[in-house]
């Protein structure tokens, strides 16, 4: 895997790392005010908004850099995608 690609996946949020970090859709919606239904339906790419207030309430735990979400694609989050389920 090439340098940017890992830091693609390092720095954009998933929500397969959200998930393991609360553990529930539920808790993730407590913890960003919105119902665990919304959460349900996000692509594994979290949206760059509850990335960056998830980063804020996790102490940067879960780490969101903005600059790799200006250039999102449906191809580029399909790849993260991909990708992230492969390990």
């Amino acid at each position: 895997m090439t340098w940017l690609l890992s830091m693609l996946i390092m720095y954009r949020m998933l929500k397969s790392k959200v998930l393991a970090y609360f553990k529930t859709n539920v808790a993730v919606a407590e913890a960003l005010g919105i119902s665990d239904a919304a959460v349900s339906q996000w692509d594994e790419l979290i949206p760059p908004a509850s990335a960056h207030e998830l980063s804020k309430k996790t102490n940067g735990e879960l780490p969101f850099e903005p600059a790799l979400y200006e250039h999102s694609s449906p191809q580029r989050r399909k790849l993260v995608e991909v990708l992230s389920a492969a390990g």
